[in-house]
């Protein structure tokens, strides 16, 4: 088992934050190991929402919390099979009240050619 914190400060959003982190793993045998994970993740919203209004400074930081859990298996001795699955749940991502199922930053990722799909986002 590992076990982290890690301290941020934003100067753009000035704001501290703590974020927790865990890790644990078990061998279930010589050659294939159980392991999962936790943590949580803060970041400040982006610069061109930031410079949008003076406001924007004062929403709370992104927030996502991740969770993994996997399974690895030695097949030899230079070839290991992973497969992970996760989840993430993020807090206080901005919303388009008009259209609270759009993800703001996927605006602004589109309109430089990238589209990134995801569920509905509650906060």
């Amino acid at each position: 088992a590992t076990a982290g914190l890690r301290g941020d400060y934003f100067s753009a959003q000035p704001e501290a934050r703590l974020s927790p982190r865990l890790a644990l793993s078990y061998q279930l045998s010589q050659r294939t190991t159980l392991s999962g994970s936790a943590g949580r993740y803060h970041q400040p919203l982006p610069v061109v929402l930031l410079v949008q209004q003076a406001e924007n400074h004062d929403l709370p930081l992104l927030q996502a919390t991740h969770y993994v859990l996997g399974i690895s298996h030695l097949l030899s001795a230079d070839t290991r099979l992973s497969v992970e699955a996760y989840r993430k749940d993020y807090r206080h991502f901005p919303l388009d009240p008009a259209q609270p199922a759009l993800f703001l930053i996927d605006e602004i990722f589109y309109r430089y050619g990238f589209f990134f799909h995801h569920g509905p986002l509650n906060d």
